[in-house]
């Protein structure tokens, strides 16, 4: 990863432009002939687009080079850059809603379902000092929501005191690349199961913030990012537990309508 090399004080302040479209360019050829992986940073949204703008114009210019050397997506390439396209061509006419799921997340640290349950196993247990071997028998043959009510109901603090022991878990404040790049899309709408706040940093960084509903109230032509599990920022709308997921959809019936309406009408991503 790297940043914007020399466009403050380094000397290349007054030629942004063309530190963009050198930068972008000597690191495709060195992406391709060293085999490696090169993301570049950007602050700011004119930063991000202008390097957009070079890259365009290196895959369009430059030759020897196509679409299929940049964008190589292995076997099904092809097929992969047509969905791609048309996903790209839906975000620029504000017709794009992404869903994100735990995955974004655990590549930040975030525990998945398995690890989380059993850290919060040990944390009940240290609490009153109950039978390690045992209680991990019984969690492993649960499902993740029925080990969940278990561990709710165990809790010496109640379902509250372990809600704060999963905000510690989770609210990590360091977000992915995917996070940094799903930001970067702009949709107007964003839905996730995500109890954490990384999406809401990564769209901050971008200078692009999203309101967070059911939290707060959405602006006319701002973004926003529904939470449809509720979230670390008010910790009794967290949906952990087997009621908690049963009971969901009638008390938050307004939320699941909204997300059943951008089902219907928008592309999903």
């Amino acid at each position: 990863a790297v940043s914007l090399l020399g466009s403050g004080h380094g000397g290349n302040f007054w030629d942004k432009a063309g530190s963009c479209q050198e930068l972008v360019e000597r690191l495709t050829v060195a992406a391709r002939e060293f085999d490696a992986d090169v993301v570049i940073v950007a602050k700011g949204a004119k930063a991000y687009e202008a390097l957009q703008r070079a890259r365009r114009d290196f895959v369009e210019g430059a030759s020897g080079w196509s679409e299929e050397d940049v964008w190589d997506l292995g076997s099904n390439s092809r097929d992969l850059f047509e969905q791609a396209a048309s996903i790209g061509e839906a975000a620029r006419d504000g017709n794009l809603v992404l869903f994100v799921g735990a995955g974004a997340s655990i590549e930040s640290g975030v525990p998945g379902w398995s690890q989380l349950i059993w850290s919060l196993a040990k944390d009940v247990l240290s609490l009153e000092g109950g039978d390690e071997a045992s209680l991990k028998s019984q969690l492993g043959q649960m499902d993740p929501r029925d080990a969940a009510t278990v561990l709710s109901r165990r809790c010496p603090g109640g379902p509250d005191e372990l809600k704060h022991r999963i905000t510690a878990l989770v609210d990590v404040g360091r977000y992915s690349l995917t996070h940094g790049l799903l930001a970067s899309l702009r949709s107007r709408e964003m839905v996730t199961t995500n109890w954490d706040r990384l999406l809401q940093i990564a769209a901050e960084d971008g200078s692009d913030p999203l309101h967070v509903l059911p939290f707060e109230k959405g602006s006319p032509g701002g973004r926003w990012l529904l939470k449809i599990h509720g979230g670390v920022e008010h910790l009794e709308s967290m949906v952990f537990t087997r009621d908690e997921y049963l009971g969901a959809p009638r008390q938050s019936g307004a939320l699941y309508g909204l997300l059943q309406a951008m089902l219907l009408t928008k592309v999903m991503l």
